[in-house]
């Protein structure tokens, strides 16, 4: 089960990643966005829900980095339009891990940064993916289909991972 993650950008994907996170039991989980209004809705929504939440600062990251497991970049930083490294002043160990939302591209600046340093990755692929499935399993009305889409999945996730990712 998670332990201590930081996640940074609390919009939609950041939002749904924070109560996935806490549905798996995550012991402490810090966050990082920088509109207010976003700021304040989703820790009252997570207090409300008993998760061990706290805002934190990128200065405050940087000073208490070697007590995160887990840096989850749920923010538009990465991506084609806004290109850079969320984390860059971290230094990522390879007992920790990380996950990128952005998928364009697939080797951002973050998960280039983990990839040196041998940490863990789970990249924006697998939420395009996964995304993909949902929207796929929807548009046909047929729940049923999961269960064969999932079995081909390990494929079809290699088969992006090397056109994409490799």
């Amino acid at each position: 089960s998670p332990k201590n993650l930081v996640v940074l950008g609390c919009g939609g994907v950041g939002r749904a990643i924070c109560f996935a996170l806490a549905k798996l039991g995550v012991k402490n989980l810090f966050i990082i966005e920088k509109d207010k209004i976003k700021l304040s809705k989703i820790y009252r929504d997570l207090k409300k829900e008993n998760i061990n939440v706290r805002i934190l600062t990128l200065n405050e990251l940087i000073l208490n980095q070697n007590e995160i497991n887990g840096f989850l970049n749920c923010s538009e930083v990465g991506h084609y339009n806004n290109p850079g490294n969320p984390f860059e002043k971290i230094n990522i160990r390879n007992d920790q891990w990380i996950f990128d939302s952005v998928y364009t591209p697939a080797k951002t600046p973050f998960v280039k940064m983990a990839m040196i340093n041998n940490a863990k990755i789970i990249t924006g692929i697998d939420l395009f993916l996964f995304q993909g499935i949902e929207t796929f399993i929807t548009f046909v009305e047929n729940k049923n289909v999961r269960q064969s889409i999932m079995k081909k999945f390990p494929e079809i996730r290699e088969y992006y991972l090397k056109k994409l990712f490799f």
